[in-house]
C-alpha cells in the first residue's frame, strides 16, 4: 500500500467526520463517501490483494493513524478535538461494517 494511498483515505475520513461536526454531513452519508473513496482507491492499487482485503486494510491504517496521531497530540488538542475524533473511528468502523456486508460483490 502506498504512501498517497493512505494519505488519501486518511485526509478524507479526516475532512468527513469535520463536516459531519459541522452539520454539512449525516455520519450515512460520511460513510457512503468514505467506502466510494475507499473502494476507488483499491481499484487502482490492489496488488496482490482481492479489493475486500485492500479496503480493510486502508481503513485499518488510517485509524491506527489517527490513534497515533492522538497519542502525540498535547492535552489540550486530545480535548479540542475529541467529538471530532470519535466521528472519525465512527465512521470508519461503520465503513468497516459496510465492506464487510459487500465482502460477496467485492
Amino acid at each position: 500500500m502506498d504512501r498517497d494511498s493512505i494519505n488519501k483515505h486518511y485526509i478524507t475520513a479526516k475532512r468527513l467526520s469535520s463536516l459531519v461536526k459541522d452539520g454539512n454531513y449525516s455520519i450515512q452519508d460520511a460513510v457512503q463517501k468514505l467506502y466510494d473513496v475507499t473502494f476507488e482507491v483499491s481499484s487502482v492499487n490492489k496488488g496482490n490483494k482481492s479489493h475486500y482485503e485492500f479496503m480493510i486494510a486502508l481503513v485499518v491504517t488510517s485509524m491506527t493513524a489517527m490513534g497515533s496521531q492522538i497519542d502525540k497530540d498535547s492535552m489540550f488538542n486530545k480535548l479540542f478535538f475529541r467529538r471530532t475524533n470519535k466521528l472519525f473511528f465512527e465512521i470508519c468502523k461503520q465503513t468497516l461494517q459496510l465492506i464487510d456486508s459487500n465482502k460477496g460483490t467485492l
